[in-house]
């Protein structure tokens, strides 16, 4: 059915469309009695009937410009958006004004295609238990107010791509039997996927859920998805919620970005009202819990870098909300975050290591006897006339730094104590300061050793 046919039966009203619809329906169902219905994988038709059929039953609303009568009354907002859009060339846009408050398909069948390409909605656009038992194209449409898909059906391809909604867009309880494709699309409002269904395979490929000027929810909670899941390059301008999500497969979250919250946060207290009936906390503790099902879903798909990031936003999120000052983890948290980013760092650890090898190198040179520049009880023994005290004491914060590993024989060690607190090679002086010195070393370069470990284990995905 042609664009002007297709505008004219909307403009009939929900029970002349659907009357329409369902005598269709009847058609293809004695086709298909008939053994004449032949459509390949695209839908197309393989033979005169079915072409006719299909090309009767299909939808054309591409390009069309929705407009409540409010809306089309005020010339201000007839341009729509502020925001930048790829509308479609002027010749190609058919403007149509609605009667009434809303843009209204809710309850409509489309018995096969609906072409929305392009299409822009002045207003809120009503898709509550629409039934698509085609491919539905929404393609680069425009939503410039609420766009209400709850309890939708999409029997076959829903395709998404490049939308833009510009406020919320509502998909609660929708089912997708079909392939569903929001790839690129771009949600300016709250996006509501809660409780949806998702039979085939998913694309949200570099989506985008509000923007830093706009910050919006993303709401997955409950949604039920049996195959692929794809959210590769997805940007989220507040960290989405999955709770209770249901997936067969492991979602894949490759280079997804979520905002982290701010790395120390002392004490949260007080009311977000004046009734007090929100503590400023709560907000805070419910992003812990859509961290912790991040954190739940990369688990499910061995996705180690997902799972640590995770894992950073769910600790942060506690700090100061659930982990006090008063409480170790709050301080554990802070050190863990501080030296390796939750795991994610090598060079942190390292880095730290370092400077506490070029600190006890100068406080044991400072600590110790001999000049600068020489060791006149090593000298005695043939190691060198003048043997660098600085060179030993490097030598030592090296070795202590290290823990475990060898840099020589129990006679080197004598040797730079030997040099730097006197004594001789074989009877070395062993202050007591310099010594604790040491063991305060061993204590802080074990954890420092073992961060930079765990940070090699996780960059290479080693078990």
């Amino acid at each position: 059915m042609k664009r002007d046919e297709t505008v004219a039966l909307f403009l009939q009203g929900k029970d002349a469309w659907n009357a329409w619809a369902e005598t269709m329906l009847a058609k293809k169902a004695e086709l298909e009695k008939a053994g004449t219905w032949q459509v390949n994988n695209p839908g197309e038709g393989q033979n005169d009937a079915t072409r006719g059929w299909t090309a009767a039953a299909s939808m054309d609303l591409s390009g069309v410009r929705f407009m409540t009568r409010a809306l089309a009354d005020a010339p201000e907002k007839q341009a729509g958006s502020d925001e930048e859009v790829s509308a479609p060339p002027e010749g190609d846009v058919k403007t149509l004004v609605v009667e009434d408050d809303v843009i209204g398909f809710a309850g409509f069948i489309f018995p096969w295609r609906a072409w929305f390409e392009s299409a822009q909605f002045h207003g809120l656009a009503w898709f509550e238990s629409a039934q698509f038992h085609g491919e539905a194209r929404f393609g680069s449409a425009q939503f410039h107010e609420q766009a209400w898909f709850v309890s939708a059906q999409f029997h076959e391809l829903a395709g998404f791509e490049s939308a833009q909604f510009h406020e919320q867009a509502w998909f609660w309880s929708a089912q997708f039997l079909g392939q569903a494709r929001f790839g690129s699309a771009q949600f300016h409002g709250l996006a509501g996927f809660k409780n949806a269904t998702f039979k085939a395979s998913t694309s949200f490929r570099r989506a985008k859920f509000g923007d830093k000027k706009k910050r919006q929810d993303a709401d997955f909670t409950g949604i039920k998805v049996e195959r692929a899941f794809d959210m590769t390059g997805a940007t989220f301008s507040k960290v989405p919620a999955f709770n209770q999500a249901d997936f067969a497969q492991a979602p894949d979250l490759d280079d997804v970005r979520y905002p982290q919250p701010p790395f120390f946060r002392f004490w949260v207290r007080g009311w977000e009202d004046k009734e007090k009936t929100v503590r400023r906390a709560d907000p805070l503790k419910a992003d812990g819990a859509k961290y912790r099902h991040l954190r739940r879903l990369a688990i499910l798909g061995h996705d180690h870098e997902n799972e640590s990031k995770a894992f950073k936003g769910e600790t942060r999120a506690k700090r100061g909300t659930e982990h006090y000052p008063w409480h170790a983890a709050f301080w554990f948290g802070v050190l863990y975050d501080a030296l390796s980013d939750f795991g994610r760092s090598m060079m942190r650890p390292f880095y730290v290591w370092a400077a506490l090898v070029i600190a006890f190198a100068f406080l044991y040179l400072w600590t110790s006897n001999a000049p600068f520049d020489g060791c006149a009880a090593t000298a005695a023994v043939g190691l060198g006339k003048n043997l660098a005290a600085w060179s030993e004491a490097a030598y030592l914060a090296v070795k202590n730094g290290l823990i475990v590993i060898g840099l020589g024989a129990e006679s080197k060690i004598n040797q730079a104590h030997a040099c730097l607190y006197g004594g001789s090679i074989q009877e070395p002086v062993f202050p007591p300061g310099p010594s604790f010195a040491q063991v305060g070393q061993n204590l802080l370069s074990a954890p420092l050793i073992f961060l930079f470990l765990l940070a090699v284990r996780n960059q290479f995905k080693i078990k």
